[in-house]
């Protein structure tokens, strides 16, 4: 065997070490986070690592740095009440601006992409986690749902609109299809009417996944945190 091949199986071996103490502290830190949410301390989680065979001293030092740094985490992810108004904000700027753009795709494209619909839902829920500087919570995932939603149906709305024009166009003339205003009445009646003609099974499964997507990113992590512990959005 020469120097290269040895070196070679050196590398693999350190390879192999390494993915073995990723998967080890992988599943330490899975356990650590788990017994957060239940409320555990730091000696009770290391007690819950030693039943899994790890010693009880070593426990203790992989506990410290993991445990205190999740709290950190969740501190500065908490939801607080002075997040809501930029929340608000930023869904209704994500859903405009994520809504208008698709609504042009589909109009200067002739197709309703599907997957933009579950990319809306992406948006929303990273602009509100952005835009509250990190924070996450159950008032905030609604907001990012339904700021999915409202870009959704602007979209929606933005092609219809098109639509209408162009079959005005072809039945009435020019002058009829450059009467209808996007913000009449009568062409938002119109769209409710015609709503449920719009929606496809695949737009169900799309909307679905922009809904379930939006909901989940700004999901907290779930570990209670007493009261008045939090960093405040303002601060970053």
């Amino acid at each position: 065997m020469n120097q290269a091949d040895e070196v070679h199986i050196m590398d693999l071996r350190d390879t192999h070490e390494t993915d073995r103490e990723r998967q080890f502290y992988g599943k330490v830190t899975a356990i650590v986070i788990e017994q957060m949410k239940k409320g555990a301390g730091k000696r009770a989680i290391a007690r819950e690592l030693a039943r899994i065979g790890i010693d009880e001293r070593e426990a203790i030092e992989l506990v410290e740095p993991i445990y205190e740094g999740t709290l950190k985490l969740a501190r500065k992810e908490q939801y607080t009440s002075d997040a809501l108004q930029p929340a608000l904000f930023g869904g209704l700027l994500a859903a405009a601006v994520g809504g208008t753009l698709w609504g042009s795709l589909i109009v200067f494209t002739g197709y309703e992409v599907g997957f933009i619909a579950w990319t809306l839902g992406l948006i929303s829920g990273y602009v509100v986690v952005w835009i509250t500087h990190g924070k996450k919570g159950t008032p905030l995932q609604f907001i990012a749902v339904v700021s999915s939603i409202l870009a959704i149906l602007i979209g929606k709305y933005l092609s219809f609109y098109h639509l209408t024009r162009q079959s005005l166009m072809e039945d009435a003339g020019k002058e009829a299809a450059e009467g209808v205003s996007f913000f009449s009445e009568e062409l938002f009646n119109a769209f409710v009417n015609n709503f449920p003609d719009q929606v496809s099974s695949s737009d169900v499964i799309w909307v679905s996944l922009a809904i379930v997507t939006a909901w989940s990113i700004p999901r907290a992590m779930g570990i209670k945190l007493p009261e008045g512990s939090y960093t405040p959005y303002t601060t970053g």
